[in-house]
C-alpha cells in the first residue's frame, strides 16, 4: 500500500471517530469544557510529535510561512470550537458530512487568491459536494 493511501485511510478512520466521540461528549459536556478536554487529548499527542520531529523544529522565523503555520493552527482551533457547537445542536450525521466539505472553501480560495487552476474535474467535484450539502439540509 502506498504511504499516502495508508495515511489517508488512517485519517479517515481517526476523523470519523473524532466526530462520533465529539457528538457523544457534546450530549452532556458544555462547549467550554468540551474544547478544554478535547485540547487535552490533542496535548497528549504533542510529546510524540515533539520527540519524532524535534530535530526538524526551527525557531528562527525566516519567512512569512511561519506565521501561516500559526494562522493555520488558529483557524483549525476556531473550527474545532464551531464544530463542537454544531455537534451540540445538530445531528452528527449532518454536521460531520457538512463540515467535511471544507475542501470546497479551500478550492475556491486557492483558485481565487493562489492562482491555482480550477480544472473541470475539480469544478465538477466541488459542484457535487455543494449539491450533497443542499440535499442534507433539506
Amino acid at each position: 500500500m502506498k504511504p499516502w493511501l495508508f495515511y489517508s485511510l488512517a485519517t479517515l478512520l481517526l476523523w470519523g471517530l473524532w466526530g462520533v466521540f465529539g457528538r457523544l461528549s457534546a450530549r452532556s459536556v458544555g462547549s467550554a469544557n468540551l474544547m478544554l478536554l478535547s485540547y487535552t487529548g490533542i496535548a497528549l499527542v504533542f510529546p510524540i510529535m515533539l520527540a519524532a520531529y524535534a530535530k526538524d523544529y526551527d525557531l528562527i522565523w525566516s519567512s512569512p510561512n511561519h506565521l501561516y503555520a500559526i494562522l493555520s493552527g488558529l483557524f483549525c482551533g476556531m473550527g474545532f470550537l464551531t464544530f463542537y457547537l454544531a455537534l451540540m445542536s445538530g445531528e452528527v450525521s449532518r454536521v460531520v458530512v457538512l463540515t467535511a466539505t471544507y475542501p470546497v472553501v479551500t478550492v475556491l480560495i486557492a483558485a481565487t487568491f493562489l492562482a491555482e487552476p480550477l480544472t473541470v474535474k475539480t469544478a465538477l467535484g466541488t459542484a457535487l459536494a455543494i449539491a450533497g450539502v443542499i440535499l442534507l439540509s433539506v
